[in-house]
């Protein structure tokens, strides 16, 4: 009996440390997930406001100052929206014809 439950303990200890090593495993492909999608993120947002800054700039440039109200817009706005403003600029008359039409 002594022999039987040594052998059962011995069992248990070793599916203790394979539960310990999958759990350690699973926290460092978790980390790894997050780290990534951290970067991701991080990466599309530096896109946002790089177009951001961009289309102000040409704003600016093109029609003078640019009031509150548009600044919020395009600090709330997408990369995609942003470059889609960006590109209007060439055939806009007016600043309120740059965000007339949002992309669709």
């Amino acid at each position: 009996e002594l022999a039987s439950y040594e052998k059962y303990w011995d069992s248990v200890s070793v599916e203790k440390t394979l539960i310990s090593g999958a759990k350690e495993e699973g926290r460092e492909e978790g980390r790894e997930e997050g780290r990534e999608e951290g970067i991701a993120l991080g990466v599309e947002k530096g896109i946002t406001l790089g177009e951001a800054a961009v289309l102000k700039r040409l704003l600016k440039l093109r029609f003078g100052h640019l009031s509150a109200t548009d600044e919020q817009k395009i600090n709330q706005a997408n990369a995609e929206i942003l470059r889609y403003w960006s590109a209007r600029i060439f055939d806009a008359k007016t600043l309120a014809d740059v965000f007339k039409q949002d992309l669709k």
